[in-house]
């Protein structure tokens, strides 16, 4: 019976998605609720439902999400970013070794301004797949974001020396630059 779930929750998952594309963004997440309940195991379905959550703000035409709109702790926009962290978060406690759960919680924890955090979980990510230098271009972009461009420095020439002379330079050497320029290592 149990491996019925997952063709199960991928079935749920289409509807859910085929309800979001007809803006019924509740019964969407309502359908990736269920999805990840079924097959709680398959970290996109969690990586589905925090893009709901995250596409909230940007649609018009949706209806408010019921639980967001009806609290008063914080701002909406604000719930609906800590809705799809909790998410992310959910995904990297039924696969912890998942590198991608970990990266996208990474990513809504910078997003949330918990930057020691994202930081954390960058440098952990960078360990489980340490020969890639997007995530090397990554960590010291959020370090330089952070206020942190001494600690910047040191990913960012990894990943400039990667990708030294192609197209794919310019993010890393942008970001290095900043990090020189708010190091005081270059003149304005």
């Amino acid at each position: 019976v149990k491996g019925l779930n997952y063709p199960r929750a991928a079935v749920m998952v289409g509807q859910g998605v085929e309800l979001y594309r007809r803006g019924d963004v509740q019964g969407s997440l309502a359908a990736l609720d269920r999805a990840t309940k079924v097959a709680p195991d398959v970290p996109v379905y969690y990586t589905y439902k925090a893009t709901v959550y995250s596409a909230y703000p940007r649609d018009e035409q949706a209806r408010p999400e019921r639980e967001c709109s009806l609290q008063t702790d914080m701002a909406y926009e604000m719930c609906l970013s800590v809705r799809a962290y909790l998410t992310h978060q959910q995904a990297l406690e039924q696969r912890p070794f998942y590198w991608r759960s970990r990266l996208v919680l990474a990513e809504s924890a910078f997003y949330l301004k918990r930057y020691d955090e994202a930081i954390r979980l960058h440098q952990e990510v960078i360990a489980m797949v340490p020969n890639s230098w997007p995530l090397w271009a990554r960590l010291g972009e959020v370090y330089v974001k952070a206020g942190q461009p001494g600690l910047a420095v040191k990913p960012l020439e990894e990943a400039v020396a990667v990708v030294k002379g192609t197209a794919l330079s310019e993010m890393p050497l942008f970001y290095l630059g900043r990090a020189y320029l708010d190091l005081g290592w270059l003149k304005k």
